[in-house]
C-alpha cells in the first residue's frame, strides 16, 4: 500500500489517493511507516489464510494428539516454549585498559 505520513496528521494516508497541497510536509520512509507497512502486509496475508488459528490446524492437532497430548502439557511446554537469553557482544571487544 502506498502510505506516507503528513507532518500535522494523525493518521497515515494513501499518497496515492491524497491531494498535495504548497507546504505540506510529506515522509515516505519514517520508523513508524515500515512498522505500519510491515503489520498491513502480515494483516493482509493472514486475511487470505483458510487456517487461521494454530488449534484450528490438522496437523496440530494431529501433533498433540499422537506425540505431545494435551495444550499446556509439561512435554509440550518443554519442547514448544522458546527461552530468551540476553545478547551477547559480537565482532572484537576491546577490554578496558588498566590503570598503572
Amino acid at each position: 500500500m502506498c502510505i506516507v505520513q503528513v507532518e500535522g496528521m494523525e493518521n497515515y494516508v494513501a499518497s496515492c489517493a491524497y491531494p498535495v497541497a504548497d507546504g505540506m510536509k510529506i515522509y515516505t520512509n519514517t520508523k513508524q511507516l515500515r512498522q505500519a507497512r510491515r503489520a498491513n502486509a502480515l494483516y493482509s496475508s493472514d486475511r487470505k489464510k483458510t487456517i487461521r488459528r494454530s488449534h484450528d490446524n490438522p496437523e496440530v492437532q494431529r501433533l498433540y494428539k499422537g506425540f505431545l497430548g494435551r495444550p499446556l502439557s509439561e512435554k509440550a511446554h518443554e519442547l514448544l516454549h522458546t527461552h530468551y537469553k540476553p545478547k551477547e557482544p559480537r565482532g572484537i571487544v576491546a577490554k578496558a585498559a588498566k590503570a598503572v
